[in-house]
């Protein structure tokens, strides 16, 4: 994730709501469906990304997780940083997660 972070996951959240067919739907719908999406997507990444972190990481980027004033911004550095195959992992996140999403196969 470069330091546009949020705004990646974002495009990619509402590339998946058109694909899906649902970019009709009433606004406020379907900002909830961004917001609970955007959520699944994070989470699906940061636990992708828990999985290479080298072992000495995990319990700094578990308190990034948690801090309050961490942005998306400072998980993707933190991550860009420690993970050795960072844009690797994120594919393979975000493409695992449209295909189940999609129900691909």
């Amino acid at each position: 994730m470069p330091t546009n972070a949020p705004q990646t996951l974002e495009a990619f959240v509402d590339k998946l709501i058109d694909e899906k067919g649902l970019s009709s739907m009433a606004d406020d719908v379907l900002k909830q469906m961004k917001e609970d999406l955007l959520s699944r997507v994070e989470d699906r990444v940061n636990a992708e990304m828990l999985e290479t972190l080298p072992a000495d990481r995990v319990e700094s980027f578990e308190a990034l997780l948690n801090e309050e004033s961490s942005s998306g911004d400072d998980v993707a550095a933190f991550l860009k940083e420690y993970v050795p195959n960072f844009d690797e992992v994120l594919a393979n996140a975000l493409m695992g997660f449209r295909h189940t999403y999609l129900n691909l196969g």
